[in-house]
This record gives C-alpha cells, structure tokens and sequence, in this order.
C-alpha cells in the first residue's frame, strides 16, 4: 500500500511514511483546561471582565453605554453587543489570534433555537420539543396548556 504524507509535512527521502498518533491530541484531559486557560488569559488581557458567578461569561464595556457579552461553550463563543464596532473588532482580535471561524448568526445553541429579527432575540425550543414527541411516539397526544401568566415578563 502507498501512503503519502500530508502537504506540508512532507519529509525528502521518507515520501512513503508516515507518523502514526497513538491518541488523539484533541481527546486528551487536559485540552479543556488548556484551551481555557489560554481564552481565559488572553480576553483578560484585553480587558474583558470575568463574571464572578459564571467563569466562562465576560463583559467589556467601552464609554458610557456601549458593552459587549462574550459566554464560552467548550470550543464555542457567542457573543452579543450593543456596538456593531465592537463586535467587529473582537472577531478580527478572535480571528487574528486563534484559528477561528465566523459562522455569523447564531441559529441553534445545545437544544436552543436561536431567532433573530428587527424586534429583538427570540429563543425557543420547539424543535427539541418535537424530537421528544417523536423519540417517544407521542406527535399526535393532544396538547395542553402551560399555567402559566400571560404577557409576563421574565
């Protein structure tokens, strides 16, 4: 069987070998603290405020009005601002800094659909609602009402 090495990774008079990873550096222990560690350093050290209740959710706040919200998930960030200039400039920071990817508008978040209008953030969970029904054969039980108070703001 003829092997060939990746591209850039080729190494003159040993064409037809390649390494064999024995584990997966993406799987091991350690990857999550590291790769937390290194975020966690990095955004403190351009001035984003680490929540004291919830250590992967940061604020920066810039002038008198203008704030952006950054939360981690594991490899993931979603961030969320009132100034479209600050929201450009942590994606070209992100961008530059670490090999990452602008997927644009958030649609789904875990089991969480994510709606974007004029009006403002809408978050269901309708799909994940309909999954279950169906896991469990049960899209056609008749619905019923949630008690809850009407137009209350949570």
């Amino acid at each position: 069987m003829y092997v060939t090495q990746p591209e850039g990774f080729v190494k003159e008079s040993n064409e037809t070998k390649v390494y064999k990873l024995k584990k997966a550096l993406y799987g091991l222990k350690q990857a999550p603290r590291a790769w937390y560690n290194k975020i966690d350093g990095y955004l403190q050290q351009k001035r984003y405020m680490r929540s004291e209740n919830e250590p992967t959710l940061y604020v920066k706040k810039e002038g008198k009005n203008d704030f952006i919200i950054i939360y981690l998930y594991v490899d993931d960030i979603i961030y969320t601002s009132s100034s479209i200039f600050l929201v450009n400039e942590f994606k070209s920071q992100m961008i530059n800094e670490f090999e990452m990817l602008d997927m644009c508008l958030l649609h789904y978040f875990l089991v969480l659909e994510v709606y974007q209008t004029e009006d403002g953030i809408f978050i269901s969970q309708r799909k994940y609602a309909s999954d279950l029904l169906n896991k469990f054969d049960m899209s056609n039980c008749k619905p019923v009402t949630t008690p809850m108070n009407l137009n209350e703001k949570l």
